[in-house]
């Protein structure tokens, strides 16, 4: 049942209902926490605009720092490995010939 209604004349009432609707301190109390509500929730956000102390300043980090050289290095790399393929293919000619030089574009 809502709060501030009474109930139709044709519905019978229960006597907890009709007391608390004739009783002055249900309804008083009843506004009371209506109007007290938004103030509690503005007390309760006020603390949380407080700005937060800034915590003190780190020192700076303990770093090696090195003199920058110029110098020729190699370009190149060894690596030591293995090509392995997943499928082993047997490669056979069609025709019998022999290859005399191999062109490969420059």
């Amino acid at each position: 049942m809502a709060r501030g209604y009474s109930l139709p004349h044709h519905a019978p009432a229960s006597k907890s209902t009709n007391e608390k609707s004739m009783n002055p301190k249900h309804h008083a109390g009843a506004s009371l926490i209506r109007n007290l509500t938004p103030l509690l929730m503005v007390m309760l956000s006020l603390p949380a605009c407080k700005k937060a102390a800034t915590p003190a300043a780190m020192p700076p980090p303990v770093v090696q720092v090195m003199e920058v050289t110029k110098k020729n290095v190699a370009r190149s790399n060894t690596f030591i490995g293995k090509l392995d393929s997943p499928q082993n293919v047997e490669i056979r000619a069609r025709v019998e010939s022999f290859l005399d030089k191999i062109r490969l574009p420059a």
